[in-house]
């Protein structure tokens, strides 16, 4: 897979929104299919991050901060930083393996 190219970034974007639905999702809709665009709005931002090798720490106050801001609940920080760790392990074996 050429990190550089359209087809990695959009399956960067895919899976990133995928983990943050399914395994983030700090307004527990991963079981209501039609939530399923729940966290798109963040996509972009966490895909930069991962893109610009931002530690996980980073990526995890990222998402603590848009779980406090835009959902009003309680952020879980050891959440988001298994959560960042599981997207910045993706994201290096994706480019470990580029062909």
């Amino acid at each position: 897979m050429n990190t550089g190219s359209a087809d990695y970034d959009e399956q960067l974007k895919y899976r990133t929104e995928e983990v943050l639905h399914y395994l983030w999702d700090p307004v527990a809709v991963a079981h209501v299919p039609h939530a399923r665009g729940a966290y798109s709005a963040l996509v972009a931002e966490v895909v930069g991050l991962l893109k610009a090798d931002a530690p996980a720490t980073e990526i995890a106050a990222y998402l603590d901060a848009a779980a406090t801001t835009r959902t009003a609940l309680q952020a879980d920080t050891r959440k988001s930083l298994l959560v960042a760790k599981v997207l910045i392990r993706w994201h290096a074996d994706d480019r470990r393996y580029a062909c």
